[in-house]
């Protein structure tokens, strides 16, 4: 039976860095992916708690709407995608993840060409009084952020994903966007409804499951 799950990860894998490379070529053309090749990204990284397509396609899309670093809190099938982008346009990423579990899962998910684009670092979660964040102190992180993906910490942890904006606020740019996703959740909610203010900010796309808010000053 453990043969069978390893085959099943290890076709999985395989079937993912050929869909990967295939975003890659079409992402160096300067094209939309279309939605089944991220509907099939999603179904290979086969992660119940993964973002959607619709995600990714947001997320490219904002992404090529901004410029400077990329700031990525919690990782997964989206820092495969964001290495990726990268790789075709050389514009840098950082993704921050507590657990190395989730992060191991990572390299053999992306084809040699593309794994020296990944940067994600393994920081642990610690307070900050009111709520817990990754620990900034223990990794140098970008200047001038242009682009944050937010789906992490996990909603389990104390305060969420509220301390990205109490803790890095200065360092992201005006005209910054942020793309936050379980916000069919009230707590993300309230979290975006506070990240508006103490920005301040604007929503500048809502669906069901995620916003894009822009930092205006």
């Amino acid at each position: 039976m453990q043969r069978v799950r390893t085959a099943g990860h290890a076709y999985r894998y395989r079937m993912l860095r050929t869909r990967v490379r295939r975003l890659a070529r079409i992402l160096r053309a300067d094209a939309a992916p279309p939605q089944w090749l991220l509907q099939s990204l999603v179904t290979c990284w086969a992660n119940p708690w993964s973002v959607d397509s619709v995600f990714l396609t947001s997320m490219l899309h904002w992404l090529q709407e901004t410029s400077g670093p990329v700031l990525e809190c919690g990782s997964g099938l989206t820092t495969i995608v964001l290495a990726t982008a990268a790789s075709s346009t050389g514009r840098r990423s950082l993704s921050l993840e507590q657990d190395e579990r989730f992060e191991g899962r990572l390299a053999p998910a992306l084809p040699r060409r593309i794994r020296p684009w990944m940067d994600c670092k393994v920081v642990p979660l610690v307070s900050y009084g009111e709520f817990d964040w990754y620990d900034v102190e223990t990794v140098p992180l970008p200047k001038r952020v242009g682009f944050v993906v937010c789906d992490g910490p996990p909603g389990t942890a104390r305060g969420g994903r509220y301390g990205l904006v109490p803790l890095l606020k200065d360092q992201l740019a005006p005209g910054c966007i942020v793309l936050i996703d379980d916000t069919n959740r009230a707590a993300e909610r309230g979290i975006v409804d506070r990240w508006c203010t103490e920005l301040p900010a604007r929503i500048i796309e809502q669906t069901e499951r995620h916003i894009a808010i822009l930092k205006v000053a």
